[in-house]
């Protein structure tokens, strides 16, 4: 049974010969993943991202935190910096894929909204929208949500089998 074979009948309840899994690099995956690149929500351990969040790692991790929200303010929405998803480089890790994953299951990366919200707002200002804005923080949700569907029909014809909302970061395509 192929690794996709093995993710598929684990995903439909079908008793595969083992279960699927994804463990780091030297142990092996039934996945192969993917994603756009550069990738709308990448976060770099330190500096600025796309959005103009400011990110800071300490120690050995490689996943830093929000240091500076780049919209402090409603009002500034119209100056934040909203990457383009439609942009012909993005999906060139993409279209190669199916070559690349051989037998594996392709999944792909789409933003992880919730979390992209809270970089962009602020922790504090993000569950304080859910009662002071929410209009506002609807229209952002919105708007993150029509990037995650513009990135999904990007994906079409290219073999991907699923997507998942990446919580590292990291869309480093392998």
């Amino acid at each position: 049974m192929t690794s996709k074979e093995v993710v598929k009948r684990t995903l439909h309840f079908q008793t595969p010969d083992r279960y699927a899994f994804d463990f780091p690099v030297p142990y092996g995956s039934d996945f192969f993943h993917t994603g756009l690149d550069p990738s709308p929500d990448a976060r770099p351990p330190n500096g600025l991202d796309d959005w103009g969040c400011l990110w800071e790692c300490f120690g050995t991790t490689q996943l830093g935190e929000v240091k500076d929200s780049p919209l402090k303010d409603w009002d500034d929405f119209d100056k934040l910096n909203i990457p383009e998803i439609g942009r012909d480089d993005a999906f060139k890790h993409v279209r190669t894929v199916g070559e690349r994953a051989g037998d594996k299951y392709i999944i792909a990366n789409i933003m992880s909204m919730y979390e992209r919200v809270h970089f962009v707002r602020g922790l504090e200002n993000t569950w304080c929208d859910i009662i002071d804005a929410p209009d506002k923080l609807r229209m952002f949700v919105g708007l993150l949500a029509d990037m995650n569907i513009e990135t999904i029909n990007g994906y079409k014809g290219f073999g991907i089998d699923g997507v998942i909302f990446v919580m590292t970061g990291d869309f480093r395509t392998v």
